[in-house]
């Protein structure tokens, strides 16, 4: 009672007990115009299963992201079981806020290892429209210098990584998955991942090497912050592999 939802919560409670459809509408429309709506106002425990599997398929990311958020407090922190736990993560890793994030890659295994996936297929994705608006923004201007102020204008066309959320997620899935993780993600993807990732780790490091990377990427574990402990270890071994002492010099992702 009272509050923003004043008037609405009823309505929408009320509506739990009508046809699905009428019910799946009218939170639908509910959490479009309120984007905490999904978790102050809707009684998950009283929600049934069909629903929750239906706003995690919608089309609207945010009704996606809050439903996966509401559920994994109505779960103890924990992802749902079956079927809806497959959406859950796909809504999570896809359209979860930070909050939601930050619980989930720092305690799901699955859910950390496809957040970083994710996370690194988009990178590579957001670096190429940001080469491609560099080079329309270059033939109009011609100044390399109004190009680089209008790209940090439009920063919706930049990719910042977010570093404390993957070392969260490295430190919560296994050794192989980093491994995995090393060999297939895209090659141009922000180094970062390939940095933080290997996180001082000598064969990490190694089969970060053997595999075709642009330079970037074979240096980023040597260039994190704070740097690795045994960095002077993993310079040697990039040294073994043909970088030289002017490549190593230490420039912070």
């Amino acid at each position: 009672p009272g509050g923003e939802y004043a008037g609405v919560s009823l309505e929408a409670g009320l509506c739990l007990h009508d046809p699905p459809a009428m019910a799946v509408h009218r939170v639908l429309a509910e959490a479009r115009a309120h984007a905490d709506f999904m978790r102050d106002v809707v009684p998950w425990a009283h929600v049934p299963d069909a629903w929750k599997l239906r706003l995690l398929k919608d089309g609207d990311g945010t009704v996606r992201g809050e439903t996966a958020a509401a559920l994994w407090d109505l779960h103890h922190r924990r992802r749902p079981p079956g079927e809806m736990g497959v959406l859950w993560e796909d809504a999570a890793v896809t359209c979860g806020g930070a909050d939601l994030l930050h619980d989930v890659v720092g305690s799901d295994r699955r859910a950390a290892l496809a957040w970083l996936l994710h996370e690194a297929e988009e990178s590579s994705q957001r670096k190429d429209e940001s080469t491609e608006r560099a080079e329309e923004l270059l033939e109009e201007t011609s100044s390399v210098g109004q190009t680089i102020a209008q790209l940090l204008a439009e920063s919706e066309t930049l990719y910042s990584l977010d570093t404390e959320l993957v070392v969260a997620a490295r430190e919560t899935i296994r050794s192989e998955d980093r491994r995995s993780l090393i060999r297939d993600i895209p090659a141009d993807a922000d180094p970062g991942f390939f940095g933080y990732l290997v996180g001082g780790d000598r064969d990490l490091y190694a089969a970060l090497l053997a595999r075709r990377a642009p330079r970037e990427a074979h240096l980023a574990p040597l260039r994190t912050e704070p740097p690795p402990a045994n960095r002077d270890e993993l310079a040697r071994l990039a040294m073994e592999h043909g970088y030289t002492r002017a490549d190593l010099g230490h420039q912070p992702l």
